[in-house]
């Protein structure tokens, strides 16, 4: 946010779009679960966004590697084919840059401070909504297209939507199967936010969101979706996979 006060803006929610923590009331005067000035115009300099994406996608590329050696040895131990099948590729990098991007990039255990300034759960389902009444209060609609909830939620919608397409397109699951694995996908990371890492850090620096897992689910369902009227894989929902 510009020329509203001094604040550092942080990877805290959604797939890592940037969002100021460690603001407190005395510092913006607002009462209130959320600050309204710090969520409209975090900057997002084009640079930041190369760093970022561009380390989410060495690490998936690192992802990528590991799976395809562990394939490749275990194809030999058991004499089969070598090469992953064309098929798993969209899958392993889908559903790798999504990981990658929820929890990168990874803090410094040396120095982080606990709690994370700005990173607390948020349990309520649509919080985004009053947040953005508040916003819409403020600035009106200029302030809503100036934040970050907003872009936030589509990046959550898209990322989800290549995994939803490219299970169907990797032809193995069912639709409910693959409607399951997105609600236990979207369930896992964002707890996987909450616990920092299972314990590999001391506290969560990522918020646990439930609109993220609405917009992550909601993501994987319209992939299906539109994998499926373009005539990808096999079964309907609720018929079993060939």
């Amino acid at each position: 946010m510009q020329g509203r006060g001094d604040w550092k803006p942080t990877l805290t929610r959604g797939v890592g779009l940037l969002l100021p923590c460690g603001e407190t009331k005395d510092e913006t005067g607002i009462d209130g679960p959320f600050d309204a000035d710090a969520l409209r115009g975090a900057a997002m300099s084009l640079g930041f966004l190369v760093s970022y994406l561009g380390g989410a996608a060495v690490w998936t590329a690192v992802w990528v590697a590991v799976i395809w050696a562990g394939w490749r040895l275990w194809a030999r131990l058991a004499g089969g084919p070598a090469p992953v099948p064309a098929r798993e590729l969209p899958v392993l990098v889908s559903l790798g840059f999504f990981l990658m991007l929820t929890q990168y990039p990874f803090p410094d255990r040396a120095t982080m401070i606990c709690p994370v300034p700005g990173v607390r759960a948020e349990v309520m389902p649509f919080n985004t909504v009053p947040q953005l009444m508040g916003i819409y209060g403020r600035w009106g609609w200029e302030g809503v297209f100036d934040s970050t909830l907003i872009p936030a939620a589509v990046m959550n919608v898209v990322f989800c939507l290549f995994i939803g397409a490219a299970l169907v397109w990797q032809g193995r699951l069912s639709d409910r199967a693959i409607l399951l694995f997105g609600a236990g996908l979207t369930l896992a990371v964002e707890t996987t936010q909450l616990t920092g890492i299972w314990g590999l850090y001391p506290c969560a620096y990522r918020q646990f969101d439930t609109d993220d897992l609405i917009t992550n689910f909601l993501g994987v369902a319209l992939g299906l979706r539109l994998a499926r009227s373009r005539g990808w894989g096999r079964p309907r929902l609720g018929q079993p996979a060939e």
